[in-house]
């Protein structure tokens, strides 16, 4: 079991605190990345550990309320990505106009709705923490030999 000091909880306290006035005022360096890197160099990696699955559980927790009516996809994503201080690549081909009401639902959920509405899915790093979550338009399926195409209705 790690020892901490008083001082360096307060030291975390700090951290913690301005990461999370500068996120109300809509400041880019409030990223929870970027509070856990001053973290990790200044409190043993145990708490670092500990306090990196804090922000990440907290993160998971936000909800989302939001009506959109004719937005643009991308400033919707944003606003829902800000909102969870996480970041995104969006494709240079995301364009569409979405309309949706969301009431209450988890961030990435959000993500994710915004995106279906538009034609797009979110798509996990493969770098893990730290990477953006990218929002691209799905392949178009290709037919395997022989695979006749889809007859619509």
């Amino acid at each position: 079991m790690t020892t901490v000091s008083s001082r360096t909880l307060r030291a975390a306290g700090a951290v913690i605190l301005g990461t999370a006035l500068l996120a109300q005022e809509g400041s880019p360096e409030a990223s929870s990345d970027c509070a856990l890197e001053v973290l990790a160099a200044h409190v043993p990696p145990e708490l670092a550990r500990l306090l990196e699955r804090i922000v990440e559980e907290a993160a998971s927790e936000t909800r989302v309320t939001i009506q959109l009516e004719g937005a643009d996809v991308r400033t919707a994503l944003d606003i829902v990505a800000r909102s969870a201080g996480v970041t995104l690549a969006i494709a240079a081909d995301v364009e569409a106009q979405v309309t949706l009401r969301l009431d209450g639902v988890r961030w990435h959920e959000a993500l994710a709705r915004i995106a279906r509405a538009a034609g797009c899915k979110v798509v996990e790093p493969e770098g893990g923490a730290g990477e953006p979550l990218r929002i691209v338009r799905p392949e178009p399926r290709r037919l395997a030999a022989g695979e006749a195409e889809p007859q619509g209705r």
